[in-house]
């Protein structure tokens, strides 16, 4: 009698450390409730910046995925780059990330000495804008970023 009391809390207490176990990995692959495509902002050298982050339907936040980057070109805005490219089906079928940032007032600074734009006469710190994004600090997302790319679209098709 006192061998079967045992047996039954032997099974009793397997169940429930399986059932523990099998939760918890369930719960870490929920996928996350921000999917979809969001308008993020940050403060970067002062500057209020924003982008908008895609995340697929299969993205999880707790196993990393990678990220592309996509640029918009001069005078471009980034909710055209999609529609450019088609990046966020990619991301869907393929399960990465996308972030699209956007140049103050429209044009990057790419290091020519345009006055009228701003980020050239103010020499903003664009390449500080996005490392900071995707730094380890503040990634743009949840399950970010082991891997990134950065692409972009010339300023004739944005």
């Amino acid at each position: 009698m006192a061998k079967t009391k045992w047996l039954r809390l032997a099974l009793l207490s397997f169940i429930l450390i399986f059932q523990t176990a099998f939760f918890a990995c369930m719960r870490s692959q929920t996928p996350s409730d921000d999917r979809g495509l969001h308008r993020k902002s940050i403060t970067s050298n002062g500057l209020k910046r924003s982008y908008l982050l895609y995340l697929p339907p299969t993205h999880h936040q707790h196993s990393a995925a990678p990220l592309v980057v996509a640029l918009h070109g001069g005078g471009g805005r980034s909710e055209n780059v999609d529609k450019l490219l088609g990046l966020n089906s990619l991301a869907d079928q393929y399960g990465f990330m996308v972030a699209y940032p956007d140049a103050v007032n429209h044009h990057w600074n790419d290091g020519r000495k345009v006055k009228k734009y701003r980020s050239h006469r103010e020499n903003v710190d664009d390449v500080g804008f996005i490392s900071q994004r995707m730094g380890k600090k503040s990634p743009p997302g949840p399950g970010c970023c082991r891997r990134w790319k950065i692409i972009g679209k010339d300023r004739n098709n944005s």
